[in-house]
């Protein structure tokens, strides 16, 4: 069961639909699969920007297992409907952290990354 927000993540300007967005954090509870050429991407991506993030291998930090999650499933049709030149790896990011309602990462990351654009207009 998870603590999140659909509106919340709407308000945050979070680009998934709620049917989208409810099975992403679906799958992730159920995910057991291992991450690690995730992490260490994902990690690095978080480093830059000031962002802690949980990379022990028995229990992987909540935002890790999303991000693999949309980055690699059907998600990626995302890429198509919202930029030709497709998802940076930092957007994808980014929209996880829209997900998980952390503000003041996706801050950080925007503040890190000035010449990507995080919006979702």
């Amino acid at each position: 069961m998870n603590t999140h927000s659909y509106e919340r993540y709407q308000e945050l300007g979070g680009f998934l639909s709620h049917t989208r967005y409810e099975r992403l954090l679906e799958r992730a509870e159920r995910d057991i699969s291992k991450s690690e050429p995730y992490t260490s991407h994902i990690a690095m991506i978080a480093w830059i920007s000031g962002i802690e993030l949980d990379c022990s291998h028995d229990s992987p930090d909540e935002r890790i297992v999303l991000y693999k999650l949309l980055r690699i499933d059907s998600y990626v049709e995302l890429e198509a409907q919202n930029n030709p030149g497709g998802w940076s790896d930092q957007r994808v990011f980014a929209e996880v952290l829209l997900v998980v309602a952390d503000v003041d990462s996706f801050k950080k990351l925007s503040q890190a990354h000035p010449h990507i654009s995080f919006a979702n207009s």
